[in-house]
């Protein structure tokens, strides 16, 4: 009577903890998952079927549902192949360091492209070689020789840039070396015709640099000699 009751009672609020258990547990191990930490989720799983098994009675719907959900994603493409450590990127598998490194890689050359719009040439340099190693990682071939050359075509634009800065100021002895920097980049990357513009204002940079350090010594012996 009274005292069967009293048991039922209590084995009704003992399963419904297990239930609880196992409901929490399984969505924990949906977390790891997308956090791609599979072997920490089957643990989480296991314990889920764990606290199932010990639902005897009562709470059968609850129990069915969540040991559905439980199979379904023990089952599953992407947990199988987790475990082997491997996750789906795109329409294809691929290991956990290759879809990490892809992620990295496409933060860095998002931040050098957003870089690159705003005219800050030296940024968007860094943050596309930072981005080179990940590419590796990924297996990126193609993506590598494409940046590797991006980045020397923007080093060359910037010494340029550079350069012409030095030859508003009169500092011909930093354009002169800022054009030698890069003709040195463009021999690599440039066609002989830009190779040859360069060598020019080179010229031009080391001439007007000798004529203004020669008028400093007239200047100065003078200065020393004058009464």
């Amino acid at each position: 009577g009274i005292r069967d009751l009293v048991r039922s009672r209590g084995l009704g609020d003992v399963y419904k903890r297990q239930i609880q258990l196992a409901g929490k547990t399984f969505q924990t191990a949906e977390q790891l998952v997308n956090r791609k930490e599979f072997k920490a989720a089957q643990k989480e799983l296991d314990a889920a079927r764990t606290a199932l098994e010990n639902v005897i009675i009562f709470h059968g719907a609850v129990k069915n549902t969540l040991a559905g959900r439980i199979k379904g994603l023990t089952d599953s493409s992407l947990f199988k192949e987790g475990l082997q450590g491997r996750v789906l990127y795109g329409d294809k598998y691929v290991s956990v360091e290759e879809a990490r490194a892809t992620d990295k890689f496409e933060t860095q050359r998002n931040y050098a492209e957003q870089a690159l719009k705003a005219g800050k040439l030296d940024q968007a340099i860094s943050a596309y070689e930072k981005s080179l190693p990940y590419a590796e990682k990924a297996g990126f071939t193609e993506q590598v020789a494409a940046i590797s050359r991006r980045v020397q075509e923007l080093r060359l634009e910037s010494a340029m840039g550079q350069a012409q800065q030095f030859e508003e100021k009169q500092d011909w002895f930093n354009a002169k070396k800022a054009y030698q920097g890069a003709l040195d980049l463009s021999k690599t990357i440039s066609s002989p015709e830009v190779q040859k513009d360069i060598t020019a204002s080179l010229a031009s940079s080391a001439y007007r640099y000798n004529l203004q350090e020669g008028l400093k010594a007239i200047n100065n012996c003078l200065l020393y000699t004058s009464p």
